[in-house]
């Protein structure tokens, strides 16, 4: 009895001590099959990889990560891989044998351990309007737009580099002032009414939605006449691009001055995002649609009341946000209807004032995203916080 109660504890001692060794080698190919079909998937988004490269590049990841591991006694059949584009998703498979030792002992002469991983890995697309206070205030210092320029080229250096395959990140220019400079596009937009390249909100029942500018709903032309706080800013607006040297160029060039019409940046802000705006727009710049993979996002920054207006009526370059028709009611009812479009909406106050920051947080999507900011060292980070969020949004694993 006692010789063959040895001879079961020594099965038992010899069956756990496979078994823990069988499991440690299972979870080592396991993490190599994660990391080689990550490293594989990540070619998908790159239409000069084909099938066959990608499957090369999991053999070959795998193949390394096999290198760092003990594999006496370990057989495998053949690295198996599918690509699936259309999924967005890549399948590795291996069939693992682990050879006993004591285990014999028991007639069973190995541990097969068929391992499989799949990875996921769909980029989205990133479509950002900045859209940027140049007001006269923004130099009272000048260091606030020095700060803002700073700020701005921190975050199109996040978005727009050589890790992100081009044009899956995309970036508007939008500074304002009492009014958009809209260059090429006045003409368009305003029925060509507008006679120095500024438009203003239109009047109607398109004023603080995304209706394209076409017939009796083109935007309003310049207004030094009627409003004696308008001007016409020289930054002009850019559309969607992914092309870092100009975005960088054209903020290097903002210049200050005027009034503050920030409704009117918002607007342009999601018109630049707009479906109904994108007959206006040229090909590398036109905006996408019907596409779950798409993020739309308005950033706007200001650092003070918007207090003017083009409207007729009692609202006229009012900042009372409650009072019909002035800039920060259009302002506020342009926030919830791009909202309602699953527009992203960020906002930075930079040294505003109280009733600018209330605005602003109630035009955030969320309370985290609004940024208050009273020096430049905030008005970067809330820069860098605001393109590092957009950059992890980009990524969906």
């Amino acid at each position: 009895m006692f010789a063959a109660s040895i001879i079961v504890l020594v099965m038992t001692i010899g069956l756990a001590i496979d078994g823990a060794r069988a499991y440690n080698v299972s979870t080592r190919i396991s993490a190599a099959l994660d990391a080689s079909a990550l490293a594989a998937a990540k070619l998908l988004d790159d239409e000069s990889f084909d099938d066959a490269e990608i499957q090369d590049r999991a053999h070959r990841f795998f193949a390394a990560q096999l290198q760092t591991m003990p594999i006496t006694g370990v057989t495998m059949d053949t690295l198996a891989v599918a690509v699936d584009r259309a999924g967005g998703h890549v399948d590795v498979s291996v069939d693992v044998a682990v050879r006993t030792t004591l285990g014999q002992l028991a007639g069973i002469s190995e541990f097969r351990l068929p391992r499989a991983a799949r990875v996921t890995y769909k980029q989205k697309f990133i479509e950002l309007a900045m859209v940027l206070d140049i007001t006269g205030s923004m130099c009272q210092p000048c260091s606030k737009i020095d700060g803002l320029k700073a700020a701005a080229r921190e975050a199109v250096a996040n978005l727009i580099n050589p890790s992100v395959p081009h044009g899956y990140t995309r970036v508007a220019l939008l500074p304002y002032s009492a009014s958009v400079n809209a260059g090429s596009y006045a003409a368009a937009v305003s029925g060509g009414a507008s006679t120095d390249g500024c438009v203003v909100e239109r009047n109607g029942a398109h004023t603080v939605d995304d209706h394209e500018a076409s017939g009796s709903h083109v935007l309003g032309a310049s207004r030094p006449a009627l409003n004696p706080k308008y001007s016409c800013p020289s930054a002009t607006i850019l559309p969607l691009t992914a092309d870092r040297a100009t975005l960088e160029s054209k903020i290097d060039a903002l210049t200050t001055g005027g009034w503050t019409a920030g409704h009117i940046g918002l607007a342009w802000g999601w018109y630049v995002l707009s479906e109904s705006w994108k007959d206006l727009w040229p090909a590398e710049s036109k905006p996408r649609h019907d596409d779950p993979n798409v993020i739309k996002v308005v950033l706007m920054m200001t650092d003070g009341e918007f207090n003017t207006s083009y409207l007729p009526g009692v609202g006229f370059n009012s900042s009372n946000v409650n009072q019909p028709n002035s800039s920060p009611h259009q302002a506020k009812r342009l926030c919830s209807n791009m909202k309602s479009e699953n527009v992203i909406v960020y906002s930075v106050a930079f040294q505003a004032p109280p009733e600018a920051e209330s605005l602003l947080r109630d035009c955030a999507t969320s309370s985290s995203h609004y940024f208050p900011a009273s020096s430049n060292a905030e008005l970067f980070a809330a820069f860098r916080t605001i393109s590092e969020r957009l950059a992890a949004l980009r990524l969906s694993k």
